[in-house]
């Protein structure tokens, strides 16, 4: 069975962060202390890596580390030592190396072996991971609260992974997506208005009352739709690393076929860690997307940018300037371009991940258009966890404000400037069908929309139900 790795490091992290606090012991019970024949360069060096450790300068410790591994390679605390350091310096393959020399030396040395069961987490070796936390189980008096973390890890290493989630280790190769076949209804199939009639208003007359043609207001339509996207880590050095993130869906309307879309985009994303504070990193962006409606195009979006971003031991935050340019192919839409500013925080733990960005931006036309520029401001909260290990609830929540520069139009009571607050909610549940192949599951989601404005013309309402079968990987 193949787990992804990013999956198995983040719950990896998550769980065995207080294990290790809890059994990484200067010795374990029943150790001998330390020879009077070793050397007072082994105490120098054991107490500076401690002091590096702990001032999280996990690179320089490695660095100290690995200069004295051929003298005192064997010694089950150097070991440990170096170890330890090697899983914070991202080298996961030195980690389980020196691991194995420690408890091989010493087999009650518990600390060793958790950190050993993380190494092979990290190295996507999820079978051995677990058979390491059996024998940590079996082997050691553990306490009830760090016993059930450890079988939180276990279920959690053997079931349905949260595929899309942030990878805060930045493994190398690491890989996700998933493919998703589903059907279902959509209440407002072709976005159209909620309102049969609307008013206007000319300047110095009165109000006219206008019936909207059954063609603009909301008509509801089946559907199926096909989803999927894939993410994927490369690593150049030590220092930087990048991100391709492809995904794209089609969607099939039963009978209003001119509001079939397609919708595909490509961004990469560059990760440049600053060497004097590696828990900071700065980043480019640059990414495209298409959508096209009823065999049209509707637009093609580029995107370019540049952000700085902190890793913490359980979240990550960012901070991002980005532009989009927006070239529309059809009439009635004007080209425009969007810079935004973003903030975003996503902090993960044992069993949930919950993501927050807040954003503001505005949207430059090129040529007038009705409304001309607008202010843009959204907030956005993702949140998924893991009921059990054979059910995952995924639940996002969006608000958004937009207000026009000007009046939309002078019929349109007096000429007022059009403001809309947009309000967004989506569920989704997903059930693995067989603990022999997690990645299989059965999907479903609910997702309601809801546009709100002065001008009654753009008020819109949008439900959606569906149910499939997804693949993950």
């Amino acid at each position: 069975m193949f787990v992804p790795l990013s999956r198995i490091v983040l719950l990896a992290v998550a769980c065995f962060t207080p294990l290790v606090a809890s059994f990484a012991q200067p010795a374990p019970p029943g150790a001998q202390p330390l020879s009077s024949s070793q050397s007072a360069t082994y105490q120098d060096v054991m107490r500076e890596a401690g002091a590096l450790q702990r001032a999280r300068r996990s690179k320089d410790a490695f660095a100290l580390l690995s200069a004295y591994e051929s003298e005192f390679a064997g010694d089950p605390y150097f070991d440990y030592q170096l170890g330890v350091a090697a899983l914070d310096a991202g080298q996961a393959q030195v980690a389980q190396q020196a691991l194995e020399r420690a408890v091989l030396v010493r087999p009650d040395f518990a600390g060793a072996w958790v950190d050993l069961a993380l190494s092979h987490a990290r190295l996507g070796e999820a079978e051995t991971a677990l058979q390491i936390v059996a024998h940590i189980e079996e082997s050691f008096d553990v306490p009830v609260p760090l016993r059930e973390q450890l079988q939180s890890l276990r279920a959690e290493l053997a079931g349905p992974p949260l595929r899309r989630a942030w990878n805060p280790s930045a493994l190398l190769g690491g890989r996700s997506g998933y493919v998703q076949l589903s059907a279902g209804h959509d209440s407002n199939a072709n976005l159209g208005l909620s309102a049969s009639v609307f008013s206007l208003t000319p300047i110095g007359a009165p109000s006219l009352l206008v019936q909207i043609p059954p063609s603009a207001r909301a008509a509801g339509d089946a559907y199926t739709q096909l989803r999927g996207d894939l993410q994927q880590t490369l690593q150049f050095g030590e220092q930087q690393k990048g991100r391709i993130y492809l995904s794209g869906q089609y969607k099939e309307f039963g009978s209003l076929k001119e509001f079939n879309l397609a919708d595909g985009s490509l961004s990469y994303v560059h990760e440049y860690a600053l060497p004097k504070a590696p828990e900071w990193a700065l980043e480019g962006i640059a990414g495209a997307r298409a959508i096209a409606t009823g065999g049209n195009r509707l637009a093609t979006i580029s995107t370019i940018g540049a952000g700085l971003v902190a890793y913490g031991k359980q979240c990550r935050w960012g901070a991002r300037f980005s532009s989009e340019i927006r070239d529309y192919g059809l009439s009635g839409y004007v080209d425009a371009d969007v810079p935004t500013v973003s903030l975003s925080a996503t902090c993960r733990q044992s069993l949930s991940q919950t993501s927050v960005v807040a954003s503001v931006a505005r949207d430059l036309p090129r040529e007038v258009r009705a409304g001309g520029r607008t202010d843009r401001y959204e907030l956005g909260v993702h949140y998924v966890r893991q009921i059990t290990p054979r059910v995952m609830m995924s639940a996002s929540g969006a608000v958004g404000y937009y207000r026009d520069a000007e009046g939309y139009s002078p019929l349109l009571e007096s000429g007022a400037i059009r403001h809309v607050t947009r309000t967004s909610a989506r569920v989704a549940w997903f059930w693995e069908f067989d603990p022999a192949h997690p990645e299989w599951t059965l999907h479903a989601e609910l997702e309601r929309l809801q546009d709100r404005s002065n001008l009654e013309i753009f008020q819109l309402n949008n439900t959606k139900a569906a149910v499939g079968i997804r693949y993950q990987y």
